[in-house]
């Protein structure tokens, strides 16, 4: 039980640490539309309209995404640019103001 009260405020702390850093944010493509998908992050996860995110594969940047609907826990984002096709599953983090573009 001494264990536990010294390791539950640290693992808060780290919870706290990671929810309160934007740029660490991480989204999933979970549907794909004829000119829109939608990502598994919403108003609850600080997504706002107008957002710009990336789908990423590794370090490299596939398509930058604008956000044009939110919801709750999911929102809707139409492709600016991408480099391939994006897929369902495919990760999208926030951009970042260092994030290069990707090409058209």
């Amino acid at each position: 039980m001494g264990i536990l009260r010294r390791v539950v405020p640290l693992l808060a702390l780290a919870l706290a640490a990671a929810v309160a850093s934007p740029a660490e944010r991480r989204f999933v493509v979970t549907s794909l539309g004829l000119s829109t998908l939608s990502i598994d992050g919403g108003r609850a996860q600080g997504v706002s309209t107008g957002d710009r995110l990336r789908v990423v594969a590794g370090e490299k940047t596939i398509a930058e995404l604008e956000v044009v609907s939110v919801a709750e826990r999911w929102s809707s984002c139409r492709p600016i640019s991408r480099t391939r096709p994006i897929r369902t599953g495919d990760v999208v983090v926030p951009v970042s103001p260092a994030s290069p573009p990707a090409a058209v």
